[in-house]
């Protein structure tokens, strides 16, 4: 049967990932993941999209809920829990969210990274986002991830898309916070069979075929393409989100 064979967050959304042993599991998804969030001058996400060398970025949690921002040539920079009054931004599909601003100097760090004008905001206490049908149907509490609370992946699935693909590339690539392995039936005991059944039809979509956690790295309108497939002759392959009902408990590293 299927065993959790790693875990990881991703502190702020679009910047490098956490390896962590285990995690808590709250009403937006594993606490700790993509609690944060970079803006532009009108309020927009900034993700690596648009700015890649976001992935160069290794974001480490403190305790009390700050984080220390670090990047490869750059001096490191303690940004504080912010407090204050919420501004009004959008997250990644458009929507507003309230977010509280991190300060000038977690500005000027990122501005000096992305030669932009960006600012570091954070999810508050009375932070709600919930994702609005049809995106999902369920009007799923998240974080400030794309589309849902929690993303998960399987190494099966993983290898299924690599012998695919004109190149290899990691995990990484979809950015996922649990990773499952499918462990080996013994002889005597009838081999499991996970079923899983998508929240909307299974569909094929473009993505660029180049590790997130990679800096130089192809631009995407230029770069090898994968096709991620949400199912392959009637299996499911790639699964990502979950939803509300997933409740507050702790997932362990097996």
């Amino acid at each position: 049967m299927p065993t959790v064979a790693s875990l990881h967050l991703h502190p702020i959304k679009a910047c490098g990932r956490v390896d962590v042993e285990s995690a808590t599991v709250g009403r937006h998804g594993l606490i700790g993941d993509r609690d944060w969030q970079l803006v532009d001058a009108e309020g927009a996400p900034v993700t690596q999209r648009t700015e890649p060398s976001l992935a160069t970025v290794r974001p480490e949690p403190l305790p009390g809920g700050g984080l220390v921002l670090r990047a490869p040539g750059r001096d490191d920079l303690e940004v504080e829990v912010p407090s204050g009054d919420a501004v009004t931004v959008a997250d990644l599909v458009g929507m507003p969210v309230d977010l509280l601003d991190a300060g000038d100097g977690a500005a000027a760090w990122f501005g000096e990274l992305l030669d932009a004008e960006v600012r570091l905001m954070a999810a508050g206490p009375d932070y709600d986002r919930t994702i609005p049908p049809p995106l999902d149907a369920m009007w799923t509490d998240a974080a400030l991830g794309d589309l849902a609370p929690v993303l998960l992946a399987s190494e099966s699935s993983l290898a299924a898309l690599v012998a695919e693909a004109s190149e290899p590339f990691g995990m990484e690539r979809f950015r996922p916070n649990v990773v499952v392995r499918r462990r080996r039936a013994s002889v005597s005991a009838p081999r499991a069979t996970p079923s899983v059944r998508p929240s909307r039809p299974a569909t094929s979509s473009r993505c660029s075929n180049v590790d997130r956690a990679c800096w130089p790295r192809p631009e995407p309108a230029t770069g090898p393409t994968v096709s991620v497939m949400h199912s392959l002759e009637g299996r499911i392959v790639m699964v990502s989100g979950a939803n509300r009902g997933i409740g507050a408990a702790v997932a362990r590293r097996l």
